[in-house]
């Protein structure tokens, strides 16, 4: 091993807590781990990053270039140790300069991932209420119609915030 260089150190996600990560390689591995199969990513600042195998298809299809950042949110479902994983990538702020005389061709694109963000964080919340009520002994079922109308509601609120 090279002296000069300093092992790499595994990232533990906070869970609920998004995470900005970039890539240092275009690639994670598929591994074998303590979890049973795994993918393996490389990130910058000489970090390591363990996924579920289903993770790290999200990552794999956002098509990321080394360096480009993307969010990840490590889910809690309520009252169990298991979790649910949005994956999504970070896009640059909506005044970003756009190429002399044409659209943005980018916008579509922002627009769908950030409606399947949007989609994703209410199925997320609904499963976790569906469960709750079962626990309290209030069992109730969301519609697609109401996760719908959630997500309608992260997406404008993501919106403000931005």
């Amino acid at each position: 091993m090279n002296p000069q260089r300093k092992p790499s150190a595994i990232l533990k996600l906070e869970p609920n807590v998004p995470t900005e990560l970039a890539l240092q390689y275009a690639n994670g591995m598929d591994v074998t781990g303590n979890y049973g199969p795994q993918v393996l990513f490389t990130l910058k600042g000489n970090r390591r990053l363990y996924v579920p195998l289903e993770v790290g298809k999200e990552i794999r299809s956002l098509s990321l270039a080394p360096g480009q950042p993307f969010i990840v949110t490590k889910v809690q479902r309520e009252g169990q140790r298991s979790f649910n994983w949005v994956v999504e990538r970070k896009y640059e702020p909506q005044n970003a300069p756009q190429a002399p005389g044409g659209p943005d061709t980018t916008e579509p694109a922002k627009s769908f991932t950030r409606v399947e963000s949007a989609l994703k964080t209410a199925i997320a919340a609904a499963c976790a209420a569906e469960r709750f009520g079962v626990e309290i002994g209030y069992p109730v079922k969301f519609s697609a119609d109401s996760i719908k109308s959630l997500a309608v509601t992260v997406l404008i609120e993501t919106g403000r915030a931005a």
